[in-house]
């Protein structure tokens, strides 16, 4: 059985195990009235946002409707299920899967609704939350998993109150080997389980570049699939689908398009 495979046969076995053990159904504090004291606040360059394709309170009308009409679908969806978690992913580099995971949740952390919003950086290889938003990152995910560094020394509230960011900093080897690991299952489930009314967005590697979304999906209640006009392959959409199987792919954002993007279900 090649790597692929046994990823996959273990992501089938740890999202089973999951299900079986039931959700946490105990009382605990809404995040979107914590202060968030001790954890630091900047303020984003609003040139490197616009030159990095994200969105700000003026971008133009055609950009900012097509992330409101997607956020709106996936709280939509999320909620129905009784979901918190979500992945963003693609089929191969490039496609831009990043830059809709940041501009998807900030979008939900501007809606008029009871919620907060965590974005992780879990591309472990090569993180670039940090980069897109201009982040000077002096600790990132990396300091956790690999030296016991505290979370609250890594989260940074870009200046929107409803709205933390987990960055990565350097690339970390041996990642499906961490992503299955007893720590990264732990934080996982602290991040779902804590604040029920919090929205958890992971921006994962491509599916084709490794086995980390194989490894890491059945810790996330759906993946969000994001495709490049022109780019992304029709045979490499439908291996990464198949490779996804037995996990919920809420949709489709349909990226680098010269038209409105759109999402599927």
């Amino acid at each position: 059985m090649d790597r692929i495979s046994k990823a996959v046969e273990r992501a089938r076995r740890e999202r089973e195990n999951r299900q079986g053990k039931g959700g946490d159904d105990g009382q605990r504090a809404d995040l979107s009235q914590v202060a968030y004291a001790r954890t630091r606040a900047v303020t984003l360059d609003r040139e490197v946002l616009a030159r990095n394709h994200i969105i700000l309170e003026d971008s133009t009308p055609e950009f900012s409707h097509a992330f409101k009409v997607l956020r709106t679908q996936i709280w939509q969806a999320m909620k129905e299920n009784g979901w918190n978690s979500l992945a963003v992913t693609s089929c191969a580099p490039g496609e831009g899967k990043t830059t809709v995971a940041i501009n998807l949740s900030l979008s939900l952390a501007m809606m008029k609704a009871n919620h907060s919003v965590l974005l992780v950086d879990m591309d472990l290889r090569r993180p670039s939350v940090h980069e897109k938003l201009g982040l000077d990152v002096e600790k990132g995910i990396n300091d956790y998993l690999e030296s016991g560094v505290a979370l609250e020394e890594i989260l940074i509230n870009p200046g929107l109150g409803r709205f933390v960011i987990l960055p990565g900093r350097d690339a970390v080897r041996q990642s499906s080997e961490i992503l299955s690991s007893a720590r990264i299952e732990r934080l996982v489930q602290e991040f779902k389980t804590r604040y029920p009314s919090r929205i958890v967005v992971y921006d994962l590697p491509p599916v084709l570049s490794t086995d980390d979304v194989l490894v890491f999906s059945p810790y996330v209640d759906a993946v969000l699939m994001v495709v490049a006009e022109g780019q992304t392959r029709s045979e490499d959409l439908r291996r990464a689908v198949g490779l996804l199987k037995g996990t919920k792919l809420i949709g489709t954002v349909l990226n680098k398009s010269d038209e409105q993007m759109t999402v599927g279900y």
